[in-house]
């Protein structure tokens, strides 16, 4: 018996609309006890404006960028034991085509950074003699 939870989209909907409830609530409350001080002429109005915008922009993302499939289940992560084997499988074929054996008897050792001055110095001393 598993639960299902209800989408991103609808519990995103469902935040902004709180938060735009809760300046109906916050606001009053902070123009009573702010009201005859100068901080409460900078915080009631910015409070009012965050909550409301905030609530509306939390709307605008969830219908935007949320899933709106409700199939999920009530446990953040999938249990590893209800992964399907065929999932399993595909994972495991897909690790074998990335494994590769690398011949190492074909390796070359490079070349030193200074063998091919060696050689011009070489070549000039027996010029020279």
């Amino acid at each position: 018996m598993s639960k299902r939870r209800e989408s991103p989209r609808k519990r995103g909907i469902k935040q902004g609309i709180f938060m735009m409830l809760m300046t109906l609530i916050i606001v009053p409350l902070l123009a009573l006890v702010l009201a005859d001080t100068s901080l409460g002429e900078i915080l009631i109005p910015s409070s009012a404006l965050i909550l409301f915008i905030g609530g509306i922009l939390r709307i605008i993302y969830a219908i935007m960028f949320e899933d709106k499939s409700e199939n999920f289940p009530s446990v953040p992560f999938f249990p590893s034991n209800t992964m399907s084997s065929e999932f399993i499988d595909q994972g495991a074929s897909h690790q074998k085509s990335l494994e590769f054996k690398a011949d190492t008897s074909e390796l070359i050792t490079p070349a030193s950074v200074t063998e091919d001055t060696t050689k011009l110095l070489e070549l000039k001393q027996q010029k020279k003699d």
